[in-house]
């Protein structure tokens, strides 16, 4: 599942199957956390906090399976690009603070 804000578009999750959207109240949603697994692959349900939209909830559907022979090509067309060098620590310092 897909867990995204209501104000940014997730490009990950393909939308195609989409029927209708649902709408439940957050404390329908945190009551009944079941009504999740009835929605079908690509379906959208907007939990709603006060009236406004707060969550947007897609169902993702199953990823096609990777060979390692692909796994590999992908992975070492990632790594083969140069990248900008990233302090992780100083990173994570900042993060802290």
């Amino acid at each position: 599942m897909v867990l995204t804000s209501a104000l940014k578009v997730d490009s990950r999750v393909s939308n195609v199957y989409v029927s209708h959207v649902k709408l439940l109240t957050m404390r329908e949603f945190f009551h009944s956390p079941t009504l999740i697994k009835s929605l079908h692959p690509g379906q959208t349900l907007t939990v709603t906090s006060r009236g406004k939209p707060d969550l947007v909830v897609t169902k993702a559907g199953r990823r096609p399976k990777k060979t390692a022979a692909e796994l590999r090509r992908e992975a070492k067309a990632l790594l083969s690009k140069p990248g900008r060098k990233v302090d992780t620590v100083a990173l994570l310092r900042r993060l802290r603070q």
